[in-house]
């Protein structure tokens, strides 16, 4: 691919100061595109407490990445309306672009139709929700149809996801291009003497099920001191809080840690003995791979994402909604975290999910539309 074509990537989600989990995942596509291309990334997201009603930045990081926010309002249409005066602002500054790749279809696609006109287009696809039986499109039916039957090209971060879309849009040529996995440098992490159990998750407990957690840590009767760090932010925090107050058992401590840098949630999955993920859906779950990439088995449920890569020698998968095979898994773990092959799970990741193998398959996926 010629390194002087400018691919802009328009991003629904991105890591921003009050989310620096936002769309890590993206981020680091971006940052493998930007090795083989001139890349310029634009994300516009609203902000309860800024004052202007829009403002925008640059910074450069590899690739150009132009930030935008507007002042969010209580009249709600009043955001899709500072959303495109952003993008206006925006086109002008971007200058001549050869391809758009939209990361999640959203508002991002309406952008590219209206303002970044005639420029040809490619998809990847996130979201979940495709997976979730009746869950509208995020700008409707009508105009994610149009936005998957007009790309040059549509990727997906897994097969079930691919299938999800090919089912409702009708789009059969979908290429599966997973998520970029890194592990951190734990020649320094050290581990602490209670056992570590570990859950990254947005705290929207209808997708995440948290909830289910704290109640099969509730049967739990260990004789050793279990730590249980909780990562993440969202609305049904407080909730989960107080559930996790019922427990009882002294040897059991729970902490909620708030929302936590991508390198920072690398550092702490070194360190822990095994992390679980009950999530009802999932399109990928780059936690898992990266918990598995950090030398740390999993419990995952089958929810779409995991089946893919977690197995026997590097996890055990469950049934969604099951908190008899919940309570059993961890149980299992709590005894035999430390019979998993590290190095073995290690290199697994990093040949399926690691920086040449993701690097190959993108080049690929523009090779025939750039």
């Amino acid at each position: 691919m010629n390194q002087n074509k400018h691919i802009l990537v328009l991003a629904e989600w991105f890591p921003h100061e009050e989310d620096p989990q936002l769309g890590v995942f993206i981020q680091k596509h971006c940052e493998i595109i930007s090795r083989f291309a001139r890349v310029t990334v634009v994300f516009v997201n609203g902000n309860d407490k800024q004052k202007e009603k829009i403002r925008i930045r640059e910074e450069f990081k590899g690739y150009r990445l132009i930030r935008a926010s507007y002042r969010k309002s209580w009249f709600r249409p009043l955001h899709l309306h500072r959303y495109t005066m952003a993008m206006k602002k925006i086109r002008k500054m971007v200058g001549d672009v050869d391809l758009i790749h939209i990361q999640v279809v959203g508002r991002n696609y309406l952008a590219s139709k209206f303002i970044f006109k005639g420029i040809p287009f490619v998809i990847t696809e996130h979201w979940s929700g495709y997976l979730r039986e009746g869950t509208e499109p995020l700008i409707g039916t009508t105009y994610t149809r149009e936005a998957f039957q007009n790309a040059q090209a549509v990727s997906t971060v897994s097969a079930p996801l691919a299938t999800a879309i090919e089912g409702k849009f009708d789009r059969k040529d979908i290429q599966i291009i997973p998520n970029l996995i890194e592990a951190a440098d734990s020649s320094t992490s050290m581990k602490s003497a209670a056992l570590r159990m570990i859950i990254v998750a947005d705290l929207v407990d209808e997708i995440k099920n948290i909830s289910g957690i704290i109640l099969a840590l509730k049967e739990l009767e260990p004789e050793e001191n279990i730590h249980v760090e909780i990562i993440g932010e969202g609305k049904d925090r407080k909730d989960l809080e107080s559930l996790s107050k019922t427990i009882s058992n002294k040897h059991i401590s729970i902490h909620f840690a708030g929302r936590k840098t991508n390198h920072e949630v690398l550092k702490e999955l070194a360190v822990a003995d095994f992390m679980v993920m009950n999530s009802r859906t999932e399109t990928f779950s780059m936690i898992c791979a990266e918990s598995i990439m950090a030398g740390t088995p999993v419990i995952a449920t089958r929810c779409g994402g995991p089946e893919s890569f977690v197995h026997s020698g590097n996890g055990i998968l469950i049934g969604v909604d099951n908190p008899t095979e919940l309570l059993e898994a961890i149980r299992f773990m709590i005894r035999n975290h430390n019979a998993y092959d590290k190095q073995k799970m290690k290199s697994e990741m990093n040949e399926k999910f690691g920086m040449e193998s993701i690097t190959e398959k993108l080049k690929r996926f523009y090779s025939s539309v750039v």
